[in-house]
């Protein structure tokens, strides 16, 4: 997706959560941080999958998973408290078949 085309999404995402939640839902600053957006709460903030943040830093900017990730915990996440009430969250990712007890006693086999 061209800058032109990801500035052009964001727009349009601005506007359909302000129609939903008002002017100040907070996005991360960026359109290639809409990559991971995954969903809103009920109050109104965003969420977005930390997972799927990195993929998309890594492909916006032709980063190493490594450098998309010490951006997110640098830039990124220690930013969220300044934001305030409103600030986005970021949620890791879990795999549900992880806690299963076979797939543990597999892994622990391996």
């Amino acid at each position: 997706m061209t800058k032109r085309q990801m500035n052009a999404r964001r727009k349009a995402l601005r506007e359909y959560l302000a129609e939903l939640y008002g002017d100040d839902t907070v996005l991360l600053d960026g359109p290639e941080f809409d990559g991971g957006l995954v969903g809103v709460t009920t109050d109104g903030r965003l969420v977005y999958s930390y997972d799927k943040l990195a993929e998309a830093l890594c492909e916006a900017n032709r980063w190493s998973r490594e450098d998309a990730i010490d951006w997110i915990e640098f830039n990124t996440i220690r930013s969220l408290p300044y934001i305030g009430a409103r600030a986005p969250v970021v949620m890791n990712d879990l795999d549900p078949d992880e806690f299963l007890p076979a797939k543990r006693k597999r892994k622990a086999t391996h």
